[in-house]
């Protein structure tokens, strides 16, 4: 993938791989040297990023969002497909 093509930057893309690994914002600090603050900071601007990315990729497919029904950090996004008549779940993978 093209650098200029990444959601995430090479720090928020470490802090996402440890925060799936069910680990707290003080562990984190501790591993990565960083404050908590700066971590808890960080986990909320890759919430940011991924939502505004599952939503542009959402209204690309013409998807009627559930907004009541949007995890805040799972980076799942759930939509409905009226020409298909089904739920659509996107998923941010890395």
């Amino acid at each position: 993938m093209d650098k200029k093509d990444q959601i995430l930057t090479e720090n928020e893309l470490a802090i996402f791989n440890l925060v799936n690994q069910q680990l707290s914002a003080q562990e984190i600090a501790e591993k990565l040297n960083k404050q908590p603050s700066y971590i808890r900071k960080t986990k909320f601007v890759i919430r940011k990023k991924i939502e505004r990315e599952l939503r542009k990729i959402a209204s690309s497919l013409r998807l009627d969002l559930d907004l009541a029904n949007i995890p805040s950090d799972t980076g799942l996004l759930i939509g409905f497909d009226w020409v298909h008549n089904t739920k659509v779940y996107l998923i941010f993978t890395v």
